[in-house]
């Protein structure tokens, strides 16, 4: 793979999905099964929140349909149930983000010695992230603070210029085992001169992946909302507090589809996206380094460098 690349020359975007698409085929069950391990107990978390937040609207639209204007009827009952909705995302999201990054680390930690040549068995690969979580986990306390701080004070596209800078920090995390500052200021330093083509591989993947996504939910919600308007139109356009309720009882079940078909989709892409910026990061390492990468990979090999 690696001299199929030529990593002393600058690489292309499509020389970089060529090779991309090459490595995912040839190694599809291997990247599957890594990113597997941690990511589908994620899927798990979120289905069931999916689940348990249909089931917790249905309860509470229907106790307050009964209970409005009755002398039960409380102002808070929607701000208790809102909160009450928000600690249940908020562990499913924290949850979720955890085991999805250390399927990340993970993933990428694979990629990177399916390109050097690295040996590491199943179970090595799966540990490897979990020996650095404390490392990790600081480290991206540095990166989310003042990607929410530049966030909320100069709203959208400043986190996005951020977000590219930092795009190698896994990378350099698992295969430089650099951390904190060490691996922010390292990122930066190979974006440098290389923002547009590296901000270019996320966003044609984003682009994608949202195309896909949509098609999903298009499909599957076609029919219930189609069903759903010609209900309204048979009632001229009047509906009561119920009509929702019935409209998420009846669907409930897409809706579950839905978000076990979204989530099974990014399963299947993610790895494509890693191996890319994987490839980027080795390219624009190689360019900016000289020979210090091939003889590093030399070196994990095993062989003498020319």
């Amino acid at each position: 793979m690696i001299k199929e690349m030529n990593l002393m020359k600058k690489l292309g975007f499509d020389e970089i999905i060529e090779y991309s698409l090459k490595l995912y085929k040839k190694n599809f069950f291997y990247f599957i099964k890594i990113f597997a391990y941690y990511y589908v107990p994620a899927i798990i978390i979120m289905v069931l929140y999916k689940i348990s937040f249909i089931n917790n609207y249905q309860e509470f639209m229907m106790d307050f349909i009964n209970k409005a204007g009755g002398p039960n009827a409380s102002p808070f009952a929607a701000f208790s149930y809102m909160f009450s909705l928000f600690k249940q995302g908020a562990l499913a999201g924290v949850l979720y983000g955890l085991l999805y990054f250390m399927a990340s680390f993970a993933l990428i930690k694979a990629i990177h010695e399916k390109v050097a040549g690295g040996n590491s068995t199943v179970s090595q690969l799966l540990v490897h992230p979990l020996k650095k979580i404390f490392h990790i986990l600081i480290t991206y306390i540095f990166i989310i603070f003042p990607m929410l701080i530049v966030g909320t004070m100069l709203c959208f596209f400043p986190v996005i210029i951020l977000a590219v800078y930092m795009s190698f920090i896994v990378q350099i995390m698992m295969v430089e085992d650099k951390f904190y500052f060490n691996s922010i200021g390292r990122s930066f330093s190979l974006v440098n001169n290389f923002f547009w083509s590296t901000l270019l591989i996320p966003l044609v993947y984003y682009f994608f992946y949202a195309i896909v996504s949509s098609i999903i939910s298009y499909a599957g919600l076609m029919g219930p909302y189609v069903q759903m308007f010609k209900d309204i139109i048979q009632n001229k356009g009047q509906t009561d507090p119920t009509f929702m309720v019935d409209f998420m009882t009846k669907s409930s079940g897409m809706f579950v589809i839905i978000t076990v078909l979204s989530y099974l989709v990014q399963w299947l892409l993610t790895p494509i996206l890693f191996i890319a910026m994987t490839m980027k990061y080795n390219n624009i390492k190689n360019l900016k380094e000289g020979t210090l990468l091939l003889d590093e990979i030399n070196k994990e090999k095993g062989t003498p460098s020319k």
